[in-house]
């Protein structure tokens, strides 16, 4: 079994495809391939940890078709769009958890994970890390919302070739992306 993290998907919303540079010009193209992504990577006996923003529809036919092909134990630590989740027809049961702050105990990592950023989290200061989804590329090549804390990491899909990664990607990809010189801003504290 491996741990695996994704946010910000947007299943159902248009708008994501331009705004983040999403390689797609279909919604249709874009549900098929992140499946496919997804399945490839992912295997039934897997957690995958989403760190909100699945869907920004409430199209729930569109979300349950999407989500039912999509292998793996799916845990979602809800978003601001993830409005579905409360329409009539959802199953919830199509989630193992639905929750705000998750707390992952992966190979040795403490991970909190939530939707929006933190500053400080439980045991921040003990060696603990922060994955965190919300903050996107906007189309932009360097990020004007994204930010570093030490110990904090981006899930969004689009810094991890529209997958599900693991933590050691997660964190990788984040600093790759840092290294780069593509992040505006730094916050830091000791």
């Amino acid at each position: 079994m491996q741990h695996y993290y994704i946010s910000d998907i947007h299943i159902g919303h248009k708008n994501a495809l331009t705004f983040d540079n999403k390689p797609w010009d279909s919604l249709e193209d874009y549900h098929r391939d992140i499946i496919l992504l997804w399945n490839a990577k992912v295997t039934d006996k897997d957690i995958v940890h989403i760190l909100g923003d699945f869907a920004h529809t409430t199209d729930v036919k569109l979300v349950v078709d999407v989500l039912s092909q999509l292998v793996g134990k799916k845990h979602l630590i809800r978003g601001n769009h993830d409005r579905f989740i409360d329409k009539i027809g959802f199953d919830q049961r199509l989630f193992q958890n639905i929750c705000e702050i998750e707390y992952v105990h992966d190979n040795g990592k403490r991970i909190v994970c939530s939707h929006y950023p933190m500053l400080a989290w439980q045991n921040s200061h003990h060696d603990s890390i922060h994955f965190y989804g919300h903050l996107h590329l906007n189309g932009h090549k360097k990020t004007e919302g994204f930010f570093r804390v030490p110990r904090t990491y981006n899930t969004f899909l689009g810094l991890a070739n529209y997958a599900p990664a693991t933590a050691d990607e997660i964190i990788k990809n984040f600093d790759d992306f840092v290294e780069r010189g593509e992040l505006e801003s730094e916050i830091r504290y000791d």
